[in-house]
């Protein structure tokens, strides 16, 4: 099995504001290779705003945040060849299958694959049957599935991902921890959110940081 460099990212003291408003004050954490961070928080709690700062869309006004002791907005290319990010949203474009979301999603991750990768890829979330199937008439959980299914052939070292458990069934769930287990035994890193407990299982080497909602009077 094939290991990578150790890997560090660290969150230090990120603090973001929106309309005079504080949406995350002073947040610091760190995760290492073959360590799961885990984002906790009730919505409006800032999750999504720390993922989009995490993965450089969007700048914290106070901090900063470096990926093996370098800022990441001093190497956006760096770190965009090293990060893969699902938001909460499937990202799907409605008019193509989804196949054809899965290959253009993967090219835009700079990670073109096969027809037969990306068909065992929608195989693995139980897709094969619905790949040609135009996005805008899946589920919200096979959307979700098509989304997810870019994990599956990925080389990326950092997953940054947005609630993935949504919408998806039992099963599924159990096939992405699997996919969890393989990317952190390879020393991946893996920061992920949730409203709701993650319930994964003990091999999963896993820490968590929890953000509060702010409170304005």
């Amino acid at each position: 099995m094939q290991t990578r460099k150790q890997l560090n990212i660290e969150v230090k003291a990120v603090s973001f504001y929106r309309n005079e408003k504080t949406i995350l004050d002073k947040v610091s954490f760190s995760a290492k290779s073959g360590q799961l961070l885990y984002v906790k928080g009730q919505n409006g709690s800032g999750k999504t705003t720390l993922l989009k700062i995490l993965i450089n869309l969007v700048s914290p006004d106070e901090g900063e945040i470096t990926f093996n002791d370098v800022d990441v907005r001093n190497a956006p290319v760096e770190f965009s060849r090293e990060c893969l990010y699902i938001g909460h949203r499937s990202a799907l474009k409605p008019e193509l299958s989804a196949e054809e979301n899965l290959q253009f999603l993967s090219k835009l991750d700079g990670e073109s694959i096969t027809d037969t990768q990306g068909q065992e890829a929608l195989e693995y979330f139980d897709l094969s049957l619905h790949s040609d199937a135009q996005a805008k008439s899946l589920s919200a959980g096979q959307q979700r599935k098509t989304a997810l299914a870019r994990l599956v052939n990925s080389s990326k070292s950092l997953w940054v991902l947005d609630e993935p458990f949504t919408s998806i069934d039992v099963g599924s769930r159990d096939k992405l921890v699997k996919l969890f287990e393989s990317h952190l035994d390879r020393q991946g890193v893996i920061i992920t959110t949730s409203h709701q407990a993650l319930n994964l299982t003990e091999h999963i080497n896993q820490h968590s940081v929890e953000l509060k909602a702010q409170q304005y009077i």
